[in-house]
């Protein structure tokens, strides 16, 4: 699992590569304790098995914490690079083009007329978009009424037609 870890590189962060190689390398010696347990279990007293599980258990522990210490750091180090992104985002939406710490603070650059005058049109350019669509309800409307009288003439010159626009029987 070792060689495999190392010729394929599976994980795109370094410290995870790292760690995980560790963990496989310390498995490795940990198993190695047990097998050794096993081959000895006859002549070893309980005195040196204890001392040999308990060495096991400071092995253990020891790769536990440091797997915790690494999540802690690298958990750390993603929470502040987001946010460091995030009131980055939130700086640059609050300031104005000309005020951004990533452009110069010279107030001279802003052309107030332009803006003035880019306002104008759109404000200009509303009122005419207004004013059209206006014009298109107030055709449709006439006729829609052209239509209607229309109908209701044909309806009073048949003779099979009432004053309602009922068929007579």
């Amino acid at each position: 699992m070792v060689a495999y870890l190392l010729a394929v590189r599976p994980y795109k962060e370094e410290i995870q590569q790292t760690s995980v190689v560790v963990d496989e390398i310390v498995l490795f010696i940990v198993e190695l304790f047990f097998v050794y347990i096993y081959m000895k279990q006859d002549e070893m007293t309980t005195d040196q098995s204890m001392q040999l599980g308990w060495i096991i258990m400071l092995i253990m522990i020891f790769t536990i914490f440091k797997n915790l210490c690494i999540l802690l750091y690298c958990g750390f180090l993603n929470m502040r690079k987001k946010m460091r992104s995030m009131f980055s985002a939130e700086d640059e939406a609050l300031d104005s083009p000309h005020t951004s710490d990533a452009e110069s603070d010279t107030i001279d650059s802003v052309d107030t007329e332009e803006i003035e005058q880019d306002v104008r049109q759109e404000e200009y350019d509303k009122q005419e978009r207004a004013e059209r669509l206006h014009q298109q309800q107030e055709a449709k409307n006439e006729a829609q009424r052209a239509n209607s009288k229309r109908r209701l003439r044909q309806q009073v010159q048949d003779p099979y037609y009432d004053a309602y626009g009922d068929m007579l029987d």
